[in-house]
């Protein structure tokens, strides 16, 4: 719905041009905070559950038929459970506060891409996994942008 407001028409003349690329802005920051709040949240839900913390959760997700590719079988140990739901933990609460930072987000945005594509080659959500790669593209520096 926020991006309504992104304009898609050539830009205007003169002060209303001016309009047109704040409102454009503030339509991407709004986007950008959406992006890491849905991070934070995400990251925040699992720190504060138990299953997700002792690697319970991750060791549900991949006992799962229905939400586990067919062609993997995967095997975990205890502390590999715990140490890739913790790896989640602190990527999703990470990438809510350090996208802000220019020097980190070249790197988050690829380790995001790889966690992202890790979803789509384990756990078979392609479209899911699509999605959350393609909505990067908003932490693209805009013209104009500092």
């Amino acid at each position: 719905m926020i991006g309504v407001l992104i304009p898609v028409s050539p830009s205007r003349k003169g002060q209303a041009r001016d309009y047109q690329i704040y409102l454009s802005h503030y339509a991407v920051l709004l986007i950008r905070v959406e992006m890491a709040l849905i991070y934070f949240l995400s990251g925040f839900d699992k720190l504060i559950t138990e299953a997700w913390r002792n690697g319970a959760a991750i060791f549900s997700v991949v006992n799962l038929d229905f939400f586990t590719n067919p062609v993997f079988s995967i095997s975990l140990d205890k502390w590999q459970l715990v140490t890739i739901a913790w790896a989640v933990i602190v990527f999703e609460l990470a990438f809510s506060v350090l996208i802000w930072f220019s020097a980190f987000r070249k790197y988050l945005l690829i380790l995001g891409v790889l966690f992202h594509l890790g979803i789509v080659v384990f756990m078979g959500l392609v479209d899911f996994g699509l999605l959350m790669i393609i909505s990067y593209t908003i932490f693209f520096s805009l013209k104009g942008e500092p």
